[in-house]
Parts: C-alpha cells; structure tokens; sequence
C-alpha cells in the first residue's frame, strides 16, 4: 500500500467524523454496506481515487436529512398497509422535503447532492421514461426529475425533467396532467412527514377521480338505446359515399333526419328508386347536380338537404372523433393501470441505487484506521540530512514567529496632544476635554 493510497484511505473517516458531528448524527466508516439504523449511518470505505467519493458524501447529506427530518413513526404508518404507487409517492415527496430542509443550514450539500444525481445520469439511472413504459414508471419518473430539477436546482436534470413531461402528456390525459401539477405546486411548502403522507393520498385520490369520471360519460353513452354505435356505423358508410360523389342524405328519412335509420328491408326497397343513388351506380355522366358535386348549382329538390353541406359534416365526423377514440380510451387506460401498478412497474428508490453503487465499490472488512505514524521506508542516511534540514527551518521560522509577537506586544502607542493622526481608541475621551487623542 502506498504511502499517497494510505493517506487518503485514512483521511476518509475524519472527513465523515466531521460531517457527523456538523450534522448531528454518528458516522462509521467501514465495511461492505452503506446503511442507517435510524440511530447512526454507516459508510464503505473506498478507494482514494473512487469516482463514489462525492456520491458517498451525498448519501451521507441524506440520510442526517432523514434520522434529523423525518418522522420515521408517521412514515411507518404512512406506507404500510399502502399499495406501491402511494409508497412510491412518498418516498419520492419526502426525499424532497428533507434533502431541501437540510440545504437551508448546510448549503453545501446541495453540491453534495447534485453529484449524487450528475453520477446516476450518466449511468442512465436518471433518464427519462419511454413512452412505452408503464404508465406509473412514467408517472413517479417525471415526479423525480421534475421536482429534483425544479425545487433542488439541479440543472443537469433540466433536459431530462422536459422530456419526462412531454412523456407524461403523450401518455396520460390532459386534464389528468394539469390536476397533478396543481398539487405538485405544493411540495415546497411541505413542512413534516405528515404533510408528505397527506399528500401522497391525495395524489392517489386524483388519480382515482380521474378513473371514475373517464368511466361515467361512457357508461352513459352506451345506454342511449345503442344509437350512437348504430350512427357510428353508418358515418364510414357515407363518408366512403361522398368520396364517390354520391349524396349521403338521400339514405336518409324525409327532412334530412340523421337520428333513425331505416330497416335493412326498407333500405333495400328504397334503395332502387332513389333516382341519385340509381344514376351514381349506372355511372350517369357529369352532367347531373349529384355528379357534379352536389349543391353547388342549387338543384337540390325540396325536402332533401343540401348534398354539398349535409355530406361535409358526415364525412369529417370520423375523421375527427373516431382516429381520437383510441388514442383517449389508452390514456383512461394508463390511469387504471397506475393505480393497478406492482412494485416491479415502478422505478425503485433513487438512494437505494446508491447503496448498491457504495455497497459495491468498497473494501470489505479491510481496517480503516485514524492517522498514525508510519515507518520510514527510505535510506536513513538520506532522510536524517531532510530530517536536519527540517528542523533547522522550523527554528529559524519559530525564531521568526516569536519576534513578530513579541515586537506587537511590546508596541503601546502612546497618546499625546500633537501628531498628524488620530488614536479611534481615545476619541471617546473628547467628551472630557482631554486633549491627548
């Protein structure tokens, strides 16, 4: 072991001594396994050159945030007996609330805990979700990188914290989105465990609305005596009519009524004498009002509608509720399965990655010693000439030292009635009418 890998490897529990007694809780360095007991936190030793170093230091700012912050007790009750999302919701807003408690008299961790996040990002621990993953990972996804970035400051989640929110929008319904952010604005403002709790609820509660009310309009529409699907069946029937330059409303009851349709018997015997459905199949030449677009010349016969605006609102009808139909019912969807999530649709903690990172990296049950003396491993001859070197430097500069406290000792100005400057220290006796100042 060198003596530069010896010397840093020795200097690690002192600086995590002194980070301890300025947090207020004890600190072991050593072993395999970065862990708290809710009393003490315990880290790995590393090596000196270890890139975990400020990650070390991060997990340490943490947890003093939570043995100083949290009430483990309220958070106890909080999670259990809670499903996954709700716990994963919380462990997410009280690693907010305590790591931005702990920043208010210790500043300096901040920069402790920015490494933490800058280390994971660059494994990729910290990435945005894809689109495609489960909708509660993209939900507590976008929480974490959203509220590290916006209430801890931390910039170089700045990019990934955007592209979680378009994920989020792209995955969830609009109204579900704007609801959650609302609440979100009130993670700053969190003052205990208890509000954090509280706050998970709610978030759930949200998101149980949601479900409940994506669910209500359609139970009611699919009681309207089924109409709506017997409409939507027929509007793929006229679109596909006005493409081939037929008019939609000629199928339809007398006064343009869209509402009943006909029976198929009665269709099939109206069919035939419908004189523009007959010169449409017969491939009549453009010539007539039907073939050449419709109403645009205004020969329409009364009683019908016009072709050329009864056939527009029929056709893009589809066009724009039909293609969004899917697309809204998989965003219903993606709340339902949220609050169905398992623990293994779910990211994880943030800080238990770190362990792994710290468990993995150190040095076992390798000793981890204060600073002590060490042997001289050089030519002895060689290092008595430096040792006498040394020493003689060190009496000429303590030679030094003690004349310069002395001289500033033994130099007393003294007072008197003339001189070019002014003694601050005797200004006050002006008020006496003593003349030496």
């Amino acid at each position: 072991m060198s003596h530069a890998f010896r010397t840093l490897h020795q200097a690690m529990p002192i600086v995590a001594a002194a980070l301890g007694r300025k947090f207020g809780v004890p600190v072991a360095v050593g072993g395999d396994e970065a862990c708290t007991d809710g009393n003490s936190i315990q880290v790995p030793a590393l090596p000196p050159q270890s890139e975990l170093i400020p990650v070390a230091w991060g997990y340490l700012a943490h947890e003093a945030a939570h043995l100083r912050f949290t009430d483990f007790e309220t958070y106890r009750q909080g999670a259990s007996g809670s499903d996954p999302l709700t716990r994963s919701l919380l462990n997410i807003l009280e690693d907010i609330r305590i790591e931005r408690a702990i920043a208010a008299p210790y500043p300096g961790t901040r920069e402790n805990l920015q490494a933490v996040c800058d280390h994971l990002s660059g494994r990729g621990a910290l990435s945005p979700p894809k689109p495609d993953a489960h909708p509660a990972h993209v939900l507590t996804s976008y929480l974490l990188l959203h509220l590290r970035h916006r209430l801890l400051e931390t910039a170089s989640l700045a990019v990934s914290a955007h592209e979680a929110e378009r994920v989020l929008r792209q995955v969830f319904p609009a109204r579900t989105v704007h609801r959650l952010q609302g609440l979100l604005a009130e993670v700053g403002q969190l003052a205990s465990t208890a509000d954090a709790v509280d706050l998970a609820q709610r978030i759930r509660a949200l998101l149980e609305e949601e479900k409940q009310s994506a669910r209500a309009p359609s139970s009611g529409a699919g009681s309207a005596s089924g109409q709506p699907d017997r409409n939507g069946q027929e509007r793929p029937d006229e679109s596909g009519q006005n493409a081939t330059g037929t008019g939609g409303t000629d199928n339809q009851m007398p006064g343009g009524s869209v509402g009943a349709p006909l029976p198929a018997d009665e269709q099939a015997a109206q069919g035939p004498t419908d004189p523009t459905a007959g010169q449409t199949s017969s491939g009549t030449p453009a010539g007539s009002p039907s073939g050449q677009g419709g109403g645009q010349d205004g020969g329409t016969p009364a009683g019908h509608n016009d072709p050329g605006s009864s056939t527009k609102p029929d056709s893009s009808t589809p066009s724009t509720s039909i293609p969004d139909a899917p697309h809204d019912a998989l965003k219903t969807q993606a709340v339902s399965q949220t609050l169905n999530a398992s623990d293994d649709d779910l990211p994880g903690d943030l800080f238990q990655q770190v362990r792994e990172l710290l468990d993995a990296a150190g040095q076992g049950d390798s000793p981890c010693l204060l600073p002590r003396a060490e042997p001289f491993d050089g030519d002895p001859a060689r290092g008595l000439r430096l040792l006498g070197v040394v020493q003689e430097e060190s009496r000429r500069l303590r030679a030094r030292l003690q004349g310069l406290v002395q001289a500033s000792r033994l130099d007393r100005p003294q007072a008197f009635r003339h001189g070019p400057r002014l003694l601050p220290k005797r200004l006050y006796r002006a008020a006496v009418g003593d003349p030496r100042l």
